[in-house]
This record gives structure tokens, C-alpha cells and sequence, in this order.
């Protein structure tokens, strides 16, 4: 079948966009200096990419009661993670269907925020209409960072965009604004009144993006240093510099000292692991960086074909015991091969999960606190058992 869809990949992008708009709401100037920049992808970006096209088909043909295109090679791979995020979707969906008949599903809609943020315009993933509620929905496919909705700009850009374009149309009064990230099993929502969504946009965005789009502000630095196209600006290696010059002996820090100070060490680390690979591009790309050259890393023997490796072991007499080892699939790969179900009926009782070492962490880290005694309790009764 043909399911049309929008050409992700040619999505423009605004000079205030939303899904930098966490970055120039911190860093104002950061906008205006990441135009001289060139945009840049990589094989994650192309596959998000290619992961909202899949949704957008497999939720279209849902919405007009046709099945779904067949995917193969690694689209079918991308398809199946999808699986928990479409499915969603429809049940959420079918949920407010069941109470209020007249709920509809809006794929990949064009929104414009624009009286808040000069030019200002996005692509919502998905608004669902269900009386007086809108849902703005957000499809993250990224596995290394959790993406949380409470507070988050790109979202909140969306959902006044989204609002503003509907609002003549339905009377809306409450705003669900929604991130889900399939490959990290996360979902987080944000419920807001349309009245505070607005506050939010008039007293909080519009002065700051008028800042920001002018190229005024402050340089501030964070953790939106990492999505910056300019990650070396020099306000930034200023503000790290200072970091680690000033840093004292540990043991002469008191308490209130010491926890400041951890907090700003993530902020070095990714500056240094920035400023490395920056290095390394550039001396790859020709330029010479004095004092400092590339050089060979650790390398591993490999087999250039294992299967041909074993067949001229055999063929010299060699047994199947001498040449393989036999090894027990990991609980992940056994869950696959067998079936999350059967492998709980069978296997549930024989599988432990020990807790982790103690790995230091903020407060807002929504694990809770290391308990060194219910650790020593637990590790007995595994030995016990």
C-alpha cells in the first residue's frame, strides 16, 4: 500500500527552534552564534529521522483503517521498537474515543508559536482532540538521555502552538503534554491549564527569545552546552578554566563546599570531552594543533572469518570441544529466544538482580538513596538462597 507522509528530513529549522529552545532560554546569545556554525548530523539523527516516518505510516494507516506498510532489514527493527509507542498511541486514543465520540488524531501538524518567538514554528509528532482536553504528544527515540516532559520547553513551544491553532475550532481548557521514548520504556507528562501554558509564554518565553533573537544576553553555561553547536565557545572554557584553577584539596572543602564543587565537575568533563574531540577532527581534517599529535590506539587480533577459521581447524583434525566454547545465553537474549512469559514461569525464580556498586549522584536522581545495610541483608539472603 502508499501511505503519503511528510518528508521529515527537509523539516526547516527556525533560528529559535524548539527543540533548542532549552539551550537559548538559558544562553541567549548561543543562537545568534550558533547560526555561523553549520548544522550537523550523525547515524543517530538519521535514524530518529527515519523512526518518525515509520510511526507517522504505521499511525496514518491506522487512522484510515488500512494495513500497515510491510518494513524490512533495519526498518523492520525500528518498526518493533516502535511497537510499545504506536501502540499507545491507539490506546490512548480509543480511550477518549469511548468518551467522548468526536475525538480526533492529528499526525505531524505544523505549529507556529510565533507571538512569543520570532518565527517560531515546529512539527508536533501528535495532538489528540478529546473535548475540552488536548493531548501534544512528543516521540523521543533516543536511548542514551531520559527526556521528561514537566518543565520542558520544546514541548510546552508545541502545545501553545498547538493550542493556538485549534482554539477557534475546540474549546480547549487543558493541555496533556506527553514524551515518550519507546527505547527507554519512559513516558512523563506535563497537565496544564491553558491559562498557565500561556502565563508561561508571555512572561517567561516572549521577553527571553526577543533577547536571544536579537543576539543579547548573557553566555551562561549547563548542561544545554552539550546540543550547542558552538561546544567551544570561549566563555565556556573561561567558566571551566576558572573551575579548575581554583580547585582546593578535598579534605579542606566542608560538606556544603564539596557538593557544589561535584555539581560542576560533569560541566569540565564534558567541556574536556568536547574539547578532545574537537582536537582530534581537527588534526584528522589537516590542521596542526602545536605541542600535540595522533597517534595509533590499542588494537585487538580479530579473525578476518571465523567460519573459515573453524572449518580449517576441522579439516586438521581439531574436535568441536578444542575450537568452541559453550556458553549459556544472557538473560536478555534468552527472554528473546524463549519469551518473556514462558522464561518468567520457568526461569523467574533462578534469576537474582544484585544491586549496584554506589555511584554518586545528584538529589534530583529519581533512584533512591544507596542503603549500605539493606545491601549486606540482601547479598546474604542471595548467598543463602
Amino acid at each position: 500500500m502508499t501511505v503519503t507522509t511528510i518528508n521529515h528530513t527537509s523539516r526547516a529549522h527556525a533560528v529559535l527552534s524548539a527543540s533548542a529552545a532549552d539551550r537559548w532560554m538559558h544562553c541567549p546569545p548561543s543562537a545568534r552564534l550558533a547560526e555561523q556554525y553549520p548544522q550537523t548530523s550523525s547515524s543517530y539523527a538519521e535514524e530518529g529521522t527515519r523512526a518518525h516516518e515509520i510511526a507517522e505510516q504505521c499511525l496514518r494507516a491506522f487512522k484510515d483503517g488500512q494495513p500497515e506498510p510491510i518494513y524490512e532489514g533495519d526498518d523492520q527493527r525500528i518498526r518493533g521498537e516502535l511497537d510499545v509507542y504506536i501502540n499507545g498511541i491507539i490506546e490512548t486514543y480509543n480511550a477518549e474515543l469511548a468518551i467522548h465520540p468526536d475525538t480526533t488524531l492529528i499526525l505531524e501538524s505544523k505549529v507556529d508559536f510565533s507571538q512569543y518567538v520570532p518565527d517560531g514554528f515546529g512539527t508536533a509528532d501528535v495532538i489528540i482532540m478529546a473535548g475540552s482536553r488536548m493531548y501534544v504528544i512528543d516521540l523521543k527515540f533516543g536511548q542514551g538521555v531520559e527526556v521528561n516532559a514537566p518543565g520542558n520547553p520544546q514541548l510546552r513551544l508545541y502545545g501553545l502552538g498547538a493550542y493556538h491553532l485549534y482554539e477557534d475550532l475546540y474549546d480547549i481548557t487543558h493541555i496533556m503534554l506527553e514524551i515518550r521514548q519507546p527505547r527507554k520504556d519512559h513516558y512523563s507528562c506535563d497537565f496544564m491549564t491553558v491559562e498557565d501554558l500561556i502565563q508561561w509564554g508571555n512572561e517567561v518565553v516572549k521577553p527571553t527569545a526577543a533577547t536571544a533573537y536579537e543576539g543579547k544576553g548573557e553566555f551562561v553555561c549547563g548542561d544545554w552546552c552539550r546540543f550547542c553547536p558552538v561546544k567551544n565557545c570561549k566563555h565556556r572554557a573561561t567558566v571551566n578554566q576558572k573551575l579548575m584553577e581554583e580547585h582546593p584539596d578535598p579534605a579542606a572543602l566542608n560538606k556544603k563546599e564539596l557538593g557544589t564543587i561535584l555539581q560542576q565537575l560533569g560541566q569540565v568533563k564534558s567541556w574536556m570531552d568536547t574539547l578532545t574531540s574537537y582536537a582530534t577532527d581537527q588534526i584528522l581534517s589537516g590542521e596542526q594543533i602545536p605541542g600535540w599529535k595522533l597517534v595509533e590506539g590499542r588494537s585487538v587480533r580479530k579473525y578476518i572469518d571465523e567460519d573459515k577459521v573453524a572449518e580449517k581447524l576441522k579439516s586438521e583434525g581439531y574436535a568441536e570441544a578444542t575450537i568452541y566454547e559453550k556458553v549459556l545465553l544472557g538473560i536478555t537474549k534468552m527472554e528473546k529466544a524463549i519469551g518473556k512469559k514462558l522464561f518468567a514461569d520457568l526461569l523467574g525464580d533462578l534469576v537474582v538482580k544484585p544491586a549496584g556498586a554506589p555511584t554518586l549522584a545528584p538529589e534530583s536522581d529519581k533512584r533512591k538513596p544507596y542503603n549500605q545495610q539493606q545491601q549486606i541483608l540482601e547479598e546474604m539472603e542471595i548467598e543463602e538462597e
